[in-house]
């Protein structure tokens, strides 16, 4: 029988925060990234919420309806694992392998679409997963690379998940029944820890695409549109028309 762990997990997704903390310049309340919310989760200080929009990374085992958020907020599923949830084994060899996936084919292609609906939707607009680390840190990566963020300050942001895991364990463990089966084997990995090098190795196989990111972006599904629209909201602050 598992053993629950005590009260006192976070009342609001404790890896939640604003990804324009993530580089100067950066306008606040549009973007927001965090691990999974749960039901009764309580209004979070210093970030804009309810959120206008979720975008929801994880493989849906549900209706949409029954997101936590969805009695205020539109709620979008873009689940990116694919096939790759399928047969977790080969793609979690190590963390660097299971990103560079995400750098080439149908991978990175779930990659571009969920960043054109972050591009789109109404603000503001949290984007996660279960643990906010690996689906969601890919995600805003890529999203921030396209804004003209630093491969630095990309990584940088993506460790400060880091401090988070152990709260974020927590909340999932307290969210189990005492008899629930063991977490699957993604979600466990998820829990293990931020691995700079990962992230560092996917965004460098991003950027050395012929032609750079954007073009990486647009070979993907991208549109240009989406990019002016994600540079305009994420560094001015303002809508396009």
């Amino acid at each position: 029988m598992r053993q629950r762990p005590e009260p006192g997990a976070p009342a609001w997704p404790p890896n939640l925060r604003d990804v324009a903390t993530a580089a100067p310049g950066l306008s606040p309340g549009f973007l927001l990234r965090s691990d999974a919310p749960r039901p009764g989760d309580t209004t979070p200080p210093r970030v804009p919420w309810p959120p206008a929009t979720v975008i929801d990374l994880r493989e849906p085992t549900r209706p949409v309806s029954e997101h936590p958020l969805a009695h205020c907020s539109t709620v979008l599923s873009a689940p990116v694992l694919g096939e790759l949830n399928r047969d977790p084994a080969s793609a979690l060899t190590s963390l660097e392998a299971l990103y560079l996936l995400f750098a080439h084919g149908a991978a990175a292609a779930r990659l571009a679409q969920a960043v054109t609906l972050i591009a789109a939707a109404p603000a503001p607009v949290l984007v996660h997963c279960t643990a906010g680390k690996d689906r969601t840190g890919l995600t805003v990566a890529v999203a921030l690379l396209l804004a003209g963020v630093s491969q630095a300050a990309i990584v940088a942001d993506y460790q400060l998940t880091e401090s988070a895991l152990p709260a974020v364990h927590d909340r999932i463990m307290a969210a189990l029944s005492p008899d629930a089966p063991p977490l699957p084997t993604g979600v466990a990995a998820a829990l293990h820890g931020v691995e700079p090098q990962a992230l560092l190795a996917f965004l460098t196989a991003v950027n050395a695409f012929p032609g750079g990111a954007n073009a990486w972006f647009f070979h993907h599904g991208g549109s240009a549109e989406s990019v002016h629209r994600l540079q305009q909201r994420l560094i001015s602050g303002t809508e396009p028309r």
